[in-house]
């Protein structure tokens, strides 16, 4: 049987068991905090995001601001689930609410608040769009740069007297452009070559695939579509089949990019499309395209096409293509992007067959006997799995398969649920943890319930109707979403109960199939929102639970499989999260993730799709060995009293000089980065350790003038250290020019580097370094690309050549974390939450890691005699003595 949740969980997985350390950091969407309110009817709900990138020990307190008065609603820190009940609202006026994160006693402010407004609906909220034709589905993306998911809808037409639409709005409502999908737009069962939303083909999806800071809209279309700038795309060629991938501005409807779709089928007409995004190589998002068109233009037999396309240094274009021709491969409604094997690449799943990242066939089904089938879903279904599995439902499979389980690594067959040949169509099934009693996910269908593994559990009779599993009560245990009623199954006497009918409020309708027209984590906490559409397709209708909820989880959305599903329409079928979440789930250890580009970024505003998906980080730089002066300024410049190394400063920054502070005490954890924020710096490679830093202001990012921020003279020979933010990928220019080179990570995984922590998570920096002898003149140019500030200032140390990571002082041991030698040959640690400890030599390289679960833990060294550091992420470091 099942334990209940536990308040605090803890990491009885280990990182190796979830392939994090065969993962890169992918690049996925800023979010802000996503506060949201709901009125229950007795009180306000309010919930919010807890980001994958944050410290689980980060707190919050709730504020209100109501009638012109702000008070803090909690009396504790906050550090149990992201959502609290307020008791004390008075209802019949507007009331809004934002959080402050609390860390290490420090509160400081965050992104995102939400206004309740005075006398607002219970148990739903409500957004007025422009009135028009009938919506089938709504798609969700950060159209504006601001953090907040806005909205795209689909107006359809059953006629020849119109086209088919798309209509881009911001998150309240405010409507920003329309695409007219033209002649070419007429639904049947061919569709025509810009048909959205007809059967499983919806041919668009939302995301943020150039790297600008804000969502795209990608499109397959032909000619004669009236864009949302009033321009009409057309092809080069007067051929009505032939088909494009286009790019739309999220904000404008502009146009960006173009691509050809593959031609190999195009005497059989159009290509119907089915659009995702993945991470096909582990960190960059790429558009995946799942076309299909009728051999001879009729009957039951298709082409089939899979393709892959990428934004590279600045050009929309295919990465691969995958022709299916006379292989038996099966394919199905929907396609899933997940990382089944745990490589940190997506793979794409099809219901009979998957494909790697790289396009190349991974495996087939068919060899299992399976076949083409309505439902199929790819998640981790049990916890301790170090792999992701499947589950899928036949249609008339002929050797009488009607559901079963995989391996989605391997494409092996676990369990299935088989009758004398053949068998019918079972047309729908789910999983997720319905009753604790059994290890893992449960999977049901019109048969009955099983375990993943096979045990029949009730009936056929005895199950939920598989349509939408939905996260809602907030106890780990699935709930469902059918046909407008959220149902609750209880295990006890195998019957479901009813949770909340929507068309009880404001004439909320769903789309076919007993769908809403989006579902997904997009406000408030982890819990899943239903978004329907009144019935006069004119107001926006958003459900989200008002249930409170102690389990503390990052939101879903920045699960990177939980987020891919969010990208793909089809058969709408339930999104799946790449780590387990049940009622006796652990908690889930975070994903890698770098934030593309946020609203305070270099060019998050005005975009140019030349920005590259490369960080500077991964890139060649050139080396020089002279230093290459910036211009000069008729700006006075402020004199900054140096160090040992670094000389005196001269600063073109005088309105912020009185920051600055060259620090001789040694660059470690802890210190306060900046001298006039509150930023900490909470992880330092051992390269720079116990160097020689500027203190900086962070307002100096915004110098415009003159192209020298700074310059100081070297008292020694040494190693200068330019430490600058990833968040911002394209880097000044004057950093290559003056010789400045990456260096390599030498303590650690991929993308472990200098950590700032700010008021809304901890920021990463990559860090650049240069030889300069005694004497010579360091220039430092401006944190600015194009005219525009970078969003955190840059950091700079000094270490003369000879230097080791030796700290200069010892660092005060964490309260949470200690480890001392026992006989030279094993390590004492102790450590009240689990976390991954690295061991260096004295030259920085890292020499071994051990995963820390959380107790007193001996470990045994296999380490030559000598002094090493030993360093919990994100503590300070601790030498000791091998014998």
């Amino acid at each position: 049987m099942k334990r209940a949740f536990l308040l605090v969980a803890s990491f009885v997985l280990t990182l190796l068991s979830t392939g994090v350390f065969a993962q890169t950091a992918r690049l996925t969407e800023y979010l802000d905090r996503g506060v949201f309110a709901i009125n229950t009817g007795n009180s306000v709900f309010v919930s919010w995001r807890l980001f994958a990138t944050e410290p689980q020990d980060i707190g919050f307190n709730l504020y209100r601001t109501s009638n012109g008065a702000t008070e803090k609603l909690n009396s504790a820190v906050l550090t149990r689930g992201t959502n609290f009940t307020d008791n004390t609202a008075v209802r019949t006026r507007a009331n809004t609410y934002f959080v402050r994160t609390v860390q290490n006693g420090v509160e400081s402010d965050t992104d995102g608040s939400y206004t309740l407004a005075a006398n607002a609906p219970a148990s739903h909220t409500v957004i007025p769009i422009r009135p028009g034709n009938e919506i089938h589905f709504i798609w969700v993306g950060d159209f504006t740069g601001n953090g907040k998911y806005d909205w795209l809808v689909d107006r359809l037409c059953w006629t020849d007297a119109c086209s088919q639409k798309l209509e881009a709005y911001e998150h309240d409502g405010t409507f920003l452009w329309e695409v007219d999908l033209g002649p070419g737009s007429k639904n049947n069962i061919s569709p025509g070559p810009s048909v959205i939303s007809v059967g499983h083909w919806d041919g668009v999806t939302v995301y943020d695939i150039d790297g600008c800071g804000r969502a795209e809209v990608i499109l397959r279309v032909g000619s004669g579509v009236k864009l949302g700038d009033g321009t009409t795309f057309n092809t080069s060629t007067s051929n009505a089949n032939l088909q494009s991938l286009i790019v739309l501005d999220g904000q404008t409807g502009k146009l960006k990019a173009s691509t050809p779709l593959p031609t190999d089928y195009l005497s059989y007409g159009p290509l119907a499309a089915q659009l995702g995004i993945g991470h096909l190589d582990g960190r960059n998002p790429s558009v995946v395209a799942y076309m299909k068109n009728r051999i001879g233009g009729s009957g039951s037999n298709f082409n089939m096409i899979t393709a892959a396309y990428d934004y590279t240094n600045g050009q929309f274009g295919m990465r691969w293509k995958h022709l299916r021709g006379n292989q038996n491969l099966p394919d199905g409604h929907q396609m899933r992007i997940a990382d089944a094997d745990l490589d940190g690449k997506d793979e794409i799943h099809h219901i009979g067959f998957t494909l790697n990242g790289d396009g190349t066939l991974k495996y087939s089904l068919a060899t299992e006997g399976i076949v083409h089938g309505d439902r199929f879903y790819v998640g981790r279904f049990n916890k301790g799995d170090n792999f992701l599995m499947g589950y899928g439902v036949q249609q008339d499979n002929p050797s009488g398969i009607l559901e079963y389980t995989y391996n989605a690594a391997t494409g092996k067959t676990i369990w299935k649920n088989s009758v004398t040949g053949p068998a019918g169509d079972v047309g729908r099934g789910n999983c997720g943890d319905i009753d604790p009693r059994s290890p893992g996910y449960e999977c049901w269908s019109f048969h009955g319930i099983f375990s993943n593994s096979g045990t029949r559990l009730t009936n056929a009779d005895q199950r939920p109707y598989p349509v939408l599993r939905l996260w809602w009560d907030g106890d780990g245990l699935s709930q469902s979403y059918n046909d407008g009623k959220i149902e609750r199954w209880n295990y006890l006497n195998n019957t479901v109960g009813r949770i909340l009918t929507t068309w009880n409020f404001s004439s909320a309708t769903g789309s076919d199939r007993g769908c809403p027209m989006f579902y997904g984590d997009i406000l408030g906490d982890w819990r899943e929102e239903v978004v329907m559409t009144s019935s006069d397709y004119s107001k926006i209708i958003i459900f989200s639970t008002d249930r409170p909820s102690d389990i503390r989880l990052f939101t879903l959305s920045q699960d990177q499989t939980y987020r891919a599903g969010m990208t793909v329409k089809g058969y709408m079928q339930s999104h799946m999260a790449g780590f387990y979440l049940g009622s006796d789930m652990d908690m889930p250890v975070p994903p890698k993730l770098e934030y593309i580009k946020t609203p305070n970024s270099s060019s998050s505003s005005v975009a140019s799709s030349s920005s590259s998906h490369s960080p500077s980080s991964s890139s060649a730089v050139p080396s020089s060995s002279s230093v290459v002066p910036l211009s000069s300024s008729s700006i006075a410049g402020v004199i900054i009293a140096g160090g040992d190394i670094i000389g005196d400063i001269t600063l073109y920054d005088p309105a912020n000089a009185a920051a600055w502070k060259v620090s001789t005490t040694g660059f470690d954890v802890g210190l306060k980065a900046f001298g006039d924020r509150e930023f900490l710096v909470s992880a330092v490679l051992p390269i720079v350790q116990g160097a020689e830093w500027v203190s900086p202001s962070m307002e100096t990012r915004k110098n415009m003038a003159p192209a020298t921020m700074l310059h100081f003279n070297m008292k020694r020979d040494a190693i200068v250290y330019l430490m600058h933010e990833d968040r911002v990928f394209e880097k000044p220019d004057w950093i290559t020019t003056a010789g400045f080179t990456v260096v390599a990570s030498t303590a650690g995984e991929e993308g472990e580097k200098v950590t700032v922590t700010d008021a809304t998570a901890p920021r990463k920096y990559t860090i650049y370094s240069k030889n300069f002898a005694q004497g010579a003149r360091v220039d430092i140019g401006l944190n600015t690309i194009d005219g525009n500030p970078n969003s955190l200032m840059y950091l700079i140390a000094a270490k003369e050549e000879s230097a080791t990571p030796i700290l200069k002082k010892t660092p005060a041991l964490s309260t949470h974390f200690s480890v001392r030698s026992l006989n030279g040959k094993t390590l004492l640690v102790e450590s009240s939450s689990p976390t991954v400890l690295d061991i260096f030599d004295l030259s920085g390289k890292k020499v071994a890691s051990y995963n820390v679960l959380g107790t007193s833990q001996t470990l045994h060294l296999n380490l030559q005699s000598g002094v090493y550091f030993a360093r919990a992420r994100g503590m300070p470091s601790v030498k000791f003595v091998v014998r």
